[in-house]
């Protein structure tokens, strides 16, 4: 009695050992194997492919080193490592609040009538602020300066709260400096309320987004030449400039845009 094994789709014990010996020894790399002929690319022989379908691709994409030995695309490229090195979420935050001496200092000018003031106050930033009468429209040159060091190389968002009264200065030089490096000179009303942000559960007021490279950010406010009535020094803060991704909307040919704010 014959036997056809024309349509035989198992495999022998003795084909499993031949392929597992020639995967050995690819795999190994001791000598080049190639695979002349797959089922799959049996299977393929003769179909015309109007387009390269998904279920196709994996055999028709082009050859690799891999390919050329087992008959199969296999993914095992080298990883690529980032030109760069990543750097770490390095989020830095400060606040100095208004204390005598150290990083708060009051400085009341020679010609000045009036000193600073240490006022308790439920708005102030941690109860408390310095004030200090200024009745004139030009200023004697009276000033107080605040700091923050121990500051990271970066982009900063530099803030300042206090608490609006209609009695204060409508137009209060605050000069910012990077180390002894003035920045820029920012007036501020303090008649109008802090609304840029919140930190510390306190309303606050961005005067500048800026680099800081000497490690010291220094808020001097001035009492003229519009400080006109009471100037109030409270409370200054130094933060890494956030942004928050809002959405991501998928583009034609794959791509993508995001929204990105600052809180």
């Amino acid at each position: 009695m014959q036997r056809s094994i024309q349509n035989r789709r198992a495999t022998t014990y003795l084909e499993v050992q031949v392929a597992m010996v020639m995967l050995a020894i690819a795999t190994a790399g001791l000598y080049s194997v190639s695979v002349i002929q797959t089922k799959q690319s049996a299977r393929l022989s003769g179909r015309v492919f109007a387009e390269f379908a998904d279920a196709d691709a994996a055999i028709n994409a082009p050859t690799n080193e891999w390919a050329r030995k087992l008959g199969a695309i296999a993914t095992v490229d080298e990883v690529a490592s980032p030109a760069n090195a990543i750097d770490p979420d390095n989020y830095f935050v400060s606040i100095t609040d208004n204390l005598w001496g150290g990083a708060t200092i009051p400085f009341r000018a020679p010609s000045d009538f009036y000193t600073w003031y240490h006022w308790h106050y439920f708005a102030c930033y941690g109860g408390t602020a310095f004030y200090h009468p200024e009745f004139s429209t030009v200023g004697a040159g009276s000033y107080c300066e605040q700091r923050i060091t121990g500051i990271p190389s970066g982009n900063y968002e530099v803030l300042i709260t206090y608490p609006y009264l209609s009695s204060l200065g409508t137009g209060i030089p605050y000069e910012i400096y990077d180390g002894a490096t003035l920045v820029d000179t920012v007036i501020v009303n303090q008649t109008l309320p802090c609304d840029d942000t919140q930190l510390d559960g306190h309303d606050w007021e961005r005067i500048a987004v800026m680099p800081i490279n000497s490690g010291t950010l220094r808020i001097r406010m001035l009492d003229g030449p519009n400080g006109d009535r009471f100037i109030i020094a409270d409370a200054i803060a130094v933060r890494t400039r956030k942004f928050e991704l809002t959405s991501v909307n998928p583009t034609a040919g794959g791509g993508a845009t995001a929204v990105v704010v600052t809180p």
